[in-house]
């Protein structure tokens, strides 16, 4: 028989455990082993409620040689019903410790169950210790089930009434750990909620961009699998386990939230001009109008109306050609529009051009002046001020860093701060690099055409090539062939 100090040191070791370890099932595998020690039991089943049902948690048992879900495995056994004719159950609605010396001298119905279970195994349950795990709030959130206590010479006998307390301990115990499990889980099911709504929040502001986010985590996910499964290389070293991957995860979930402080005009700026394109065809064709009445009543000579007539409907074709966004504005473009803005109207109230549209339909990539391309660069100043509000957990220590620098490249020309390849972290080199990938292929931005895939890779290549992106990153990419799913 154990003495006291064997179960005052047990109970210290379960004290530790609790505060101590990490991982839920090992420590839930723990304590039922003790409690069977403590008591000598064959055998012992811990449930865990969920709903109206009492799930397998972990199942021990000496005799049979079978250990089932110590490792966080799913056991596949039919949960029982709260409200069916088992004893756990009936504990577990009664709340009431069951202490039953032998199974075989009671008739209750909910015992039916261990006897057919005997006889379809072999097996024989006699004595059994049934204890309801209740949590602060008086609910009960499982069940620890010990079966045959034996004596030192090896024979079943009944559990000591004393068992009763010092198991009723433990089981205290893991429910208060449970309580504590399930309430962190809750936070988290919060926390991962309020990214969600995040997200959608950024999806539904604009179609552009909509399905940015959720193509960048499905890229990483795959990639961190590949990582994980190589071998051989510079990756080797490298794995992402569960928090690891659910940091980085949770980093690319919230990259671009600062884009929810980004001006509509600027995030949906489809082409150079705008909604003022129209405006400005407007101008030219009444300038045209006037062109022609001024002709007509003798103010201007043929000469001069054929020249002013022919400018303007070149200039028509310019500003259209020029306000698609996927036209590059080389020097004969720019030149051309020069001339446009210079042009002197008859009226010579209005330009044909004002100041802000000239520098509007100048741009020579994309849609967005500078002043506009640095409000959209500041949503990663936007992520890291939003983020730094959050009070992550230790375990997401590192996203608000990580999501506030995907702009960064290892040559210090990336913004918002210039760092360079010392500063930036191995998950940041993979946030980059798979942010630029999906933003080259996506069919939703509003100022270019996607780019094929293969097309991109060669641009990750060049862009690692010119010192911004990690050259051995983009050959592991490219190896994997993630970027072809």
């Amino acid at each position: 028989m154990k003495k006291t100090g064997d179960y005052l040191l047990k109970t210290l070791d379960i004290g530790i455990a609790l505060t101590t370890e990490r991982d839920p099932n090992k420590l839930l595998e723990k304590i039922l082993r003790e409690s069977r020690e403590i008591t000598h039991a064959d055998a012992g089943t811990l449930y865990i409620k969920e709903g109206n049902e009492l799930l397998f948690k972990i199942i021990q048992n000496d005799i049979s040689k079978t250990f089932l879900g110590e490792d966080g495995e799913k056991i596949d056994l039919p949960p029982l019903n709260i409200k069916g004719d088992s004893v756990s159950a009936y504990v577990a609605r009664t709340k009431k410790t069951i202490n039953i010396p032998n199974i075989y001298m009671e008739t209750n119905s909910y015992l039916e169950g261990p006897k057919k279970y005997d006889k379809m195994t072999g097996y024989k349950t006699e004595s059994m210790l049934v204890i309801p795990l209740i949590n602060r709030e008086d609910e009960v959130i499982g069940v620890m089930l010990l079966i045959n206590a034996k004596n030192p010479e090896g024979e079943v006998v009944p559990f000591l009434k004393y068992y009763e307390r010092i198991i009723a301990y433990f089981a205290s115990q893991v429910a208060i750990y449970m309580s504590n499990i399930n309430y962190l889980d809750e936070i988290h099911r919060l926390f991962g909620s309020f990214v969600e709504v995040m997200v959608t929040a950024i999806d539904k502001r604009t179609s552009y961009n909509a399905s940015h986010t959720k193509n960048i985590v499905m890229f990483l996910e795959k990639f961190i699998t590949h990582i994980n499964d190589t071998r051989h290389g510079s990756f080797a070293n490298q794995y992402f386990g569960p928090e690891r991957s659910k940091e980085i995860v949770m980093a690319a979930w919230l990259h671009d939230v600062g884009k929810l402080a980004i001006p509509l005009n600027v995030m949906d700026k489809a082409t150079r001009l705008t909604e003022k394109y129209d405006v400005v065809i407007k101008r030219i064709r009444l300038e045209k109008l006037q062109v022609k009445v001024n002709m007509m009543e003798g103010k201007m000579d043929k000469e001069e109306y054929e020249s002013r007539e022919k400018f303007l409907e070149e200039s028509e074709k310019i500003i259209e050609v020029c306000n698609n966004p996927n036209k590059y504005i080389d020097d004969d473009l720019l030149n051309s529009l020069n001339d446009v803005y210079n042009y002197i109207p008859i009226s010579e109230e209005e330009k044909l051009l004002c100041e802000e549209e000239y520098e509007n339909i100048t741009v020579r990539s994309g849609t967005l002046t500078q002043k506009e391309r640095k409000i959209m660069q500041d949503h990663v100043v936007f992520t890291k001020d939003m983020l730094d509000k959050i009070p992550f957990t230790e375990k997401l220590q590192h996203v608000k860093k990580w999501a506030s620098m995907h702009h960064e490249f290892l040559d210090g020309s990336g913004y918002p701060d210039g760092l360079d390849i010392k500063s930036i972290p191995f998950e940041v080199k993979i946030l980059t690099m798979l942010d630029i990938y999906e933003a080259l292929i996506s069919s939703d931005r509003p100022y270019r055409k996607p780019i094929e895939r293969e097309k991109a890779i060669d641009i990750l290549k060049t862009m690692a090539e010119e010192g911004k992106l990690d050259k051995a990153l983009v050959f592991e990419f490219e190896k994997s062939g993630v970027w072809k799913e």
